[in-house]
């Protein structure tokens, strides 16, 4: 189901390709987490239920509801991040130093991919998924 991408950070045919599969992955896995909630809703009936089962039914819907929000939040945040690089002319390390842009809520880890850029000679490529 996941594929790794590898991008050229000074790409923006590459750039587009990544936001085009992010996209498309968003929405295979809205529509499969959809279903198994369909699934889950259509095999239940909630009148038959203890008020126990029903906790944990609810438990369920809640849990798949946060694994599907998660799942969009990081690939719109690796979106985010690409845009950022592009209004950054390209440099990473603009875009990284960017206090405006790095101080808001992400699902990147901003300090840890500044260090592993840091740590190489001079990255180009990088492998996303």
């Amino acid at each position: 189901m996941a594929s790794k991408v590898k991008i050229l950070i000074n790409s923006n045919d590459k750039i587009e390709e990544l936001l085009q599969e992010t996209y498309n992955q968003a929405c295979e896995q809205i529509t499969q987490v959809q279903e198994e909630m369909n699934k889950i809703t259509r095999s239940t009936t909630l009148a038959d239920l203890t008020i126990d089962e029903k906790a944990k039914y609810a438990k369920i819907m809640h849990d798949y509801s946060g694994d599907k929000d998660r799942a969009i939040r990081a690939k719109m945040d690796i979106a985010k991040l690409l845009i950022e690089i592009v209004n950054h002319r390209g440099s990473v390390e603009d875009t990284l130093n960017d206090k405006a842009y790095t101080k808001q809520p992400s699902t990147i880890n901003f300090e840890a991919l500044k260090k592993q850029l840091s740590d190489s000679d001079k990255p180009t490529t990088y492998t996303i998924g």
